[in-house]
């Protein structure tokens, strides 16, 4: 039988509390007033207008490339396209403040060392990227059970979810997170919706326990990705900057989108 959380509260950022969420004993951790309104406003603004695309396969409107987009077409493509996209990147963080280098440092602050995901190459990972008005149905998030060996995010034993909230609908008008202490499971496929790739209906997480979070601007969550989540839909614009965190054979901690 599934263990239960040990609390569907909200849980504060440290050591503790980062191996519960790690060994999926507690939903999410929250840090509050993470970044100022200001800050993310700024933020906001200088990624309106750097730009974002449609993603055809989860039709997300997103800033920076993700992982997933290039399972099929090859470590080479993607990090191709890794660098003009942290040039990118660069440029609108330059314009505000770059909150995946200030949650790094604060990580470290709580003996909780991050690193850049690298290939033994050299070549290191796009890290940053944004999503805009992204509504999808439950899902999960795994870079193990997705991608092909060979790429060193797929080795990680487990994985988190880093979210920070830029714009929010105003509540309750949608926009929250819903996390099922569930993961995937093979016979899950037959709960997968018609021509939505990793995507299920509500059926995948009947019966399991669940939190409904309700997020605020300037705050971040973090929540172990390989659990199903959704976001409920709203018609007002809901912004967010995010990126996964993942622990090597090693020992170490990486991060990457």
């Amino acid at each position: 039988m599934k263990q239960s959380w040990k609390t569907e509260e909200s849980s504060p950022l440290n050591q503790t509390n980062w191996k519960a969420l790690q060994a999926n004993e507690i939903p999410f951790i929250r840090i509050p007033r993470f970044a100022t309104t200001e800050e993310c406003e700024q933020l906001a603004y200088a990624l309106e207008h750097a730009g974002y695309r449609t993603v055809s396969y989860a039709n997300v409107q997103r800033f920076g490339l993700s992982y997933y987009e290039f399972r099929d077409a090859g470590k080479s493509a993607y990090f191709e396209a890794a660098q003009a996209d942290k040039i990118r990147r660069q440029y609108v963080v330059q314009q505000a403040f770059d909150p995946l280098r200030r949650f790094v440092e604060l990580a470290r602050k709580h003996n909780q060392p991050l690193h850049c995901a690298m290939e033994p190459e050299g070549e290191t990972y796009f890290a940053g990227a944004a999503r805009k008005n992204t509504y999808p149905p439950w899902h999960t998030d795994s870079a193990p059970r997705k991608m092909p060996p060979d790429w060193c995010i797929a080795c990680v034993t487990s994985q988190l979810s880093w979210n920070l909230y830029l714009q929010m609908p105003t509540a309750p008008r949608g926009g929250t997170l819903r996390v099922a202490n569930r993961q995937w499971q093979s016979q899950d496929e037959q709960f997968l919706i018609p021509q939505q790739d990793g995507l299920y209906t509500d059926l995948v997480v009947q019966g399991a326990e669940q939190v409904e979070i309700q997020p605020h601007i300037g705050d971040v969550l973090l929540f172990n990705s390989m659990n199903y989540h959704c976001v409920v839909p709203s018609l007002e614009s809901r912004l967010t900057m995010c990126a996964f965190l993942g622990d090597t054979p090693q020992g170490t901690w990486i991060y990457w989108s």
